[in-house]
Formats: structure tokens, sequence, C-alpha cells
């Protein structure tokens, strides 16, 4: 089994599109979506590296941030 050391969720800025987006690919609630995201698994960082991300460092923190690239 797949494991994803990155323990955080990534910061997303318009979750209503990423959430459409994992909709194609997914059932279930908003709720679903969220637990989805802030679970470190080998599907997230599937559906985060499809969608696209930038990484932001600031003050000694990584923060990812999930973009809307994914048609």
């Amino acid at each position: 089994m797949d494991s994803n050391n990155i323990i955080t969720a990534p910061q997303i800025k318009s979750v209503e599109k990423i959430y459409r987006l994992w909709r194609t690919g997914h059932t279930g609630s908003l709720r679903r979506f969220y637990a989805f995201m802030t679970s470190p698994t080998a599907e997230r960082d599937r559906f985060v590296a499809e969608c696209g991300s930038e990484a932001d460092f600031d003050n000694g923190i990584l923060s990812i941030i999930l973009k809307e690239n994914r048609q």
C-alpha cells in the first residue's frame, strides 16, 4: 500500500471548484470531500497532483496550495 509522509492538508483557494472536480471521480458530500482532503493517502496525493499545486514557504512553514488546473 502506498503511504504519504505529508500529513497536513493542502490549502484550497476555491473549495467549490475543487469539490466539483473531486465529484467527477468520487461520490459523497462536502463532508466526505473534507475528510478526503485531510487524510494523508496516496489517492489524495494523486488528486492534488492532477489538480496542480504550488508551494509557499513562509517563516519555516511549508504550505501546499491547491490550484484548479485540472480540466
